[in-house]
């Protein structure tokens, strides 16, 4: 609104202005440009290029060794100690259980 635009001192401009179209007369235009004759020249190039899958292939292997063994140490870690009492009580079950003094001091061996 140009008078709110007056009162604060401002003017309005418009965002685009129109230009009138002119003709264009054509003409030949010297681009520097030269004709070359046809010939077999080699263009490419032949250089060693590090195979970047490679090298990433090496680190994820890296890295999935590092992570199993990681993994590996703390299920132990975690389930370990399960592990040995399941292997207790599962020898109570057996038919050729220990039982009696035998078998106290097996459970006692797994603390």
């Amino acid at each position: 609104n140009p008078t709110q635009c007056s009162l604060c001192g401002g003017a309005t401009v418009t965002d685009g202005h129109w230009n009138s179209a002119r003709w264009v007369q054509p003409a030949m235009i010297n681009g520097s440009r030269q004709w070359k004759a046809r010939g077999m020249e080699p263009v490419n190039q032949w250089t060693s290029v590090l195979d970047f899958w490679r090298v990433s292939e090496v680190f994820r292997t890296i890295s999935d060794k590092l992570t199993e063994e990681g993994s590996s140490v703390m299920t132990q870690c975690i389930y370990g100690q399960e592990g040995s009492v399941l292997q207790g009580l599962a020898s109570v079950c057996a038919p050729d259980r220990l039982t009696g003094d035998a078998l106290k001091a097996e459970l006692a061996k797994e603390q």
